[in-house]
């Protein structure tokens, strides 16, 4: 057994001997007496149970007294706070790999550009080496990634034609190991043809020596090979951890930036002798790109507004939650509501990707009911007359983000007492129940028209449990706002 492997060899093997003790109650002691003298089993985040680990006590126990070797089960008790790079080193460690005189270990892995890098190198003191410092033939490298199988170079005349490379030469090597590092295949079936993928290399296990070195045999290929899977397993369980850990922190974000969109929405809406406003957001993921306001206005005017950002999730929310600060900045300006669209429309245009834009409707209505809005490129809102007619307001402007230079045109109407005003957003009428069908806007219209309540806050109860009933409890696929107003005309 070469002597650069020697205390290598003995942590593969008695992890080979405990997985044997552990389907059988025999002892296979006898068969490991020339083993080194030292060995470690690893136990992974304590995950061995009593007996198994009782087992794995006492063979330890009869391989000391039988070869003299200092047996011992390492427990790498938690994942926490450490890095891949923190468990390679430890896989060094624990698994004795500790180079001898003139002698490397180095464990280099796939970084995310396809490309090896060094991750762990150990001299014979057992001292890192400087991962500048670190000269490997990348002949070798090449040739073990290509063909994903262990590369052993000895003076023995193994892989000759590989020795003889120039810089194997140069380094005046007599030993050179190379282990590909790799998960275990993957089993893939498609109808009725089942194949097996090849697993993903993670890295590979290199080891040299300028030290003589007698033959390799095939049990010490055996030993190499259960090395690197048990090598491929501790890194790929750091990975997982490490992947984990990051999506927790990415989920904590995006609830603070939930709370946070929720926070900036309106606490609470007019409820005045003539006027009342109910509304709500409903977003289709944590964070939505939806968002409404009410802006208090002199003269007993308010500017209401309900917009609604191309796309979804967090880059959504955070154009829906500018927007939204930018339209009660701007409408406190007093401007009439073309201009102001058309201040928010440059301002976008400006500031935000050219594959972002927003569509949003936006109009001041007075005490005495008349109203002046803009509809870009929103879907239009509905007027309910008293009697139950319907009037849309339509949209006859592009939405805002997309051309810095146009022009907005100002729609009117005139609210009577009891009049119902419904701003809402494309996911209210593009609701989907679970057959793939759409409420739409007859939909969405009849419920509206069928109304026979009194106020604001039933008809918001109204179109939310008619949205419901309809989807049948399929997913929620857009995000859902509406602002319901009720004008209840002047001295009510």
């Amino acid at each position: 057994m070469p002597r650069l492997f020697a205390r290598l060899s003995a942590a593969a093997l008695l992890f080979l001997a405990a997985m044997q003790v552990l389907c059988a109650p025999a002892s296979h002691a006898e068969d490991l007496t020339k083993i080194a003298p030292t060995g470690y089993v690893i136990d992974l985040a304590g995950t061995l149970d009593p007996t198994a680990k009782s087992k794995l006590t006492a063979l330890c126990a009869e391989l000391q007294q039988k070869t003299g070797a200092q047996m011992a089960i390492v427990t790498v008790h938690s994942f926490e706070g450490r890095s891949v790079e923190d468990y390679a080193a430890d896989l060094y460690k624990h698994l004795g790999v500790g180079p001898k005189k003139d002698d490397r270990g180095v464990l280099l892995l796939v970084n995310q550009q396809g490309e090896l890098q060094t991750s762990v190198a150990r001299d014979d003191k057992r001292n890192s080496i400087n991962h500048q410092e670190v000269q490997i033939s990348s002949g070798v490298l090449k040739r073990v990634m290509t063909t994903r199988r262990e590369l052993i170079v000895s003076d023995t005349g193994e892989d000759s034609a590989v020795g003889a490379q120039e810089s194997v030469a140069r380094l005046e090597l007599h030993t050179v190991v190379a282990i590909p590092v790799e998960k275990l295949p993957m089993i893939e079936a498609l109808d009725a043809t089942v194949s097996t993928r090849q697993g993903e290399l993670l890295g590979v296990l290199y080891l040299d020596s300028h030290n003589p070195s007698s033959a390799f045999s095939e049990l010490d290929r055996e030993v190499l090979r259960t090395l690197a899977r048990e090598a491929a397993n501790v890194i790929e369980n750091a990975r997982l951890f490490a992947s984990s850990r990051e999506k927790a922190r990415l989920d904590h974000e995006i609830e603070i930036a939930s709370e946070i969109q929720r926070q900036i929405q309106p606490k609470q809406f007019p409820r005045l002798p003539e006027l009342q406003v109910a509304g709500f957001t409903l977003a289709c993921h944590s964070v939505g790109g939806d968002c409404f306001d009410v802006v208090e206005l002199d003269d007993g005017r308010y500017g209401l507004f309900v917009g609604d950002i191309s796309g979804k999730g967090i880059s959504a929310s955070l154009l829906a939650t500018l927007l939204q600060g930018v339209i009660y900045t701007t409408a406190t300006l007093d401007s009439p509501p073309a201009a102001m669209v058309s201040r928010v429309n440059r301002f976008l245009c400006e500031r935000s990707i050219e594959e972002r834009y927003a569509t949003m409707f936006y109009g001041v209505l007075t005490r005495t009911g008349a109203i002046e809005y803009v509809n870009a490129g929103h879907v239009p809102a509905i007027l309910r007359r008293k009697g139950g007619a319907l009037e849309a307001l339509e949209s006859t402007n592009f939405p805002v983000g997309l051309f810095p230079d146009a022009e907005f045109l100002n729609g009117t109407a005139n609210l009577q007492k009891d009049d119902f005003l419904v701003i809402y957003t494309d996911g209210v009428s593009e609701a989907t129940n679970l057959r793939g069908e759409l409420l739409g806007d007859t939909g969405l219209r009849k419920i509206i028209q069928d109304f026979g309540g009194e106020n604001v806050d039933e008809l918001a109860e109204l179109i939310r449990h008619g949205v419901q009933s309809f989807t049948g409890g399929a997913p929620q696929s857009d995000d859902i706002t509406l602002l319901v107003i009720q004008y209840r005309g002047i001295g009510t």
